[in-house]
């Protein structure tokens, strides 16, 4: 047993001795197999970096076409951004994207494969359009076009007939304040329709034409109208824009204006300003005024102001008389255009026309003379008579169609001419004009609202302002009922009446005060009223007493 035993150990005893000498081919193996893994592994990524290398050049390729096609498009269509026009790119390459190299980590595309296409609204100077009217391109065929045309009050003339004598003396002071390199400024004033912006704007044209041909300097013009401003300090805004073509806050624009009128700058060109409808430019303060009145004196400020306004003595009456005496203004003064200067208007435009006669042209003139004396009311008179004529004619020339479908057989005869514009059609025109709704609501009317509207329109007239304190209204009232024997009303119904004219909008009616010194001024033209009352005797004596003008 003893020796069975010990046999069986000597068996065991050299299963360790092959186990370790088992274990050394198997090491071999496991190292030859990690050897072949690894040689596959690295073939593998050089077949997947050759892919790789594969779609990237497909790829570029793609940009490469991808963005002429980009190119062609933004060549096409100039209005697109550049940022818009890399869209079509981006969506392009994600498309053909191969679904396995979603499953790998790409590399980055090159950026020189890619040229973005640059912005080009970033270099172009946006600027506001402005609004034109549409003009047809067809020339007038007839006498009536022709006059039509050159009847409309925004028609440019050959020549400014009447106004010889404030041409020269604007364009005197201009050109001397241009040559000197001075600041300057020149105060026009005149009732409406009496040629004030007309003359400014005939002068800078001919201006303008001196400097093109080297007679005189060059400058800068710059027109602000207090029509089309939203606020008086908005002139800063303007005015910079013009000189800098930059758009920045009424603020920061005041600020700059400042620095550089006060600043030496011998190659800035003289800006003349033209400021019309000043009258709507006032603050408060008066800044915007003084300020636009103060730096022509500024001796480095090259800055020519030309003010047009319909009150005389508004620096006197908006800025304290200590101001507005050291300002320096040069005063211009547009008086009426009288019967005999208005048909010399109207016939300068009709020059060559056979479409008025004499009287009918001497007729409208009377009219428009007798009450205002205002060129652009002649002229639209004159332009509704040609349309009146041009109507009638249309009339007859449908009848006469008509009745030669009805009868072809009819000889009608040659179609006869259209007649001239007579007297008759000149009436016919004033009436359809002057029945205004605001000329039939003065007429219906009582008798004190009425007598107030006269004597608004006498304070008004006397004094050249465009308003007037309550106060003063009130006591010319009361004067005309004592002179013509009217039964004169209490204080307070007076105010009640300037409250029911100001609530139909025959005046506007300072809001916030209920006193003597509250503002007053008309909402309706002169010209409304006048037309509504003469009718009446007793308004007809008391309109022939108005001033014709502004008492100088």
């Amino acid at each position: 047993m003893l020796a069975l035993k010990d046999e069986k150990e000597l068996t065991r005893a050299p299963t360790p001795a092959k186990s370790t000498n088992a274990s050394k081919p198997a090491g071999k193996s496991t190292s030859s197999v990690g050897k072949q893994v690894e040689s596959a592994s690295s073939s593998h990524r050089k077949k997947r970096a050759r892919v790789q290398e594969e779609h990237e050049a497909e790829v570029s390729d793609d940009d490469v076409r991808d963005q002429a096609y980009s190119e062609e498009v933004s060549d096409q269509e100039q209005e697109t951004d550049g940022e818009e026009s890399d869209e079509p790119t981006k969506i392009v390459s994600k498309k053909r994207q191969p679904k396995k190299a979603a499953a790998t980590t790409p590399k980055k595309r090159p950026t020189k494969s890619v040229a973005k296409a640059p912005s080009r609204s970033k270099s172009l100077i946006i600027k506001t359009p402005t609004t034109q009217r549409s003009i047809s391109a067809s020339a007038p065929k007839t006498d009536f076009e022709h006059a039509r045309n050159r009847l409309h009050v925004k028609a440019v003339p050959d020549s400014l007939p009447c106004r010889e004598d404030e041409f020269l003396e604007i364009q005197e002071h201009l050109e001397s304040a241009i040559e000197d390199g001075t600041g300057s400024c020149i105060y026009i004033s005149g009732v409406p329709g009496t040629g004030k912006t007309a003359t400014v704007h005939e002068v800078i044209r001919s201006l303008q034409a001196k400097a093109e041909e080297g007679e005189i300097s060059p400058f800068q013009f710059v027109e602000i109208n207090g029509m089309k401003v939203t606020e008086p300090s908005y002139a800063y805004v303007l005015l910079w824009m013009a000189l800098s073509e930059q758009k920045v806050t009424a603020n920061h624009a005041l600020q700059l204006l400042e620095k550089q009128f006060s600043t030496p700058g011998p190659r800035r060109l003289p800006c003349v300003v033209l400021m019309d409808e000043l009258d709507l430019l006032v603050t408060s303060k008066q800044t915007v005024m003084y300020n636009f009145f103060e730096w022509p004196n500024w001796l480095h400020s090259r800055l020519i102001v030309v003010a047009v306004a319909n009150t005389m003595d508004l620096p006197e009456r908006m800025l304290s008389n200590k101001v507005s005496s050291r300002l320096g203004l040069t005063r211009i003064n547009f008086q009426p255009y009288s019967y005999q200067q208005l048909v010399k208007i109207v016939e300068s435009r009709l020059e060559g026309i056979q479409a008025f006669r004499r009287e009918a042209i001497e007729f409208a003139a009377r009219k428009v003379g007798a009450v205002s004396g205002d060129a652009r009311r002649a002229l639209d008179i004159c332009r509704r008579a040609v349309e009146i004529v041009e109507t009638n004619a249309q009339k007859a020339e449908d009848q006469r169609r008509l009745k030669a479908e009805r009868n072809p057989f009819e000889d009608l005869g040659p179609a006869p001419d259209p007649e001239q514009v007579t007297i008759r059609t000149v009436d016919q025109a004033i009436k359809e004009m002057f029945a205004s709704p605001n000329v039939r609501l003065i007429q219906t009317a009582s008798l004190h609202q009425k007598l107030f509207l006269v004597a608004l329109t006498a304070r008004l007239r006397r004094l050249g302002l465009a308003e007037v304190e309550f106060s003063e209204i009130a006591h010319a009232h009361l004067q005309m009922c004592r002179l013509h024997n009217i039964e004169p009303p209490m204080l307070s119904e007076l105010s009640a009446i300037c409250a029911s004219l100001g609530s139909s909008r025959c005046l506007l009616v300072e809001s916030g005060k209920q006193d003597l010194h509250q503002r007053v001024r008309l909402s309706v033209s002169e010209e409304d009223v006048i037309m509504a009352l003469k009718i009446d005797p007793l308004f007809r004596r008391l309109l022939d007493t108005l001033p014709s003008a502004p008492a100088t």
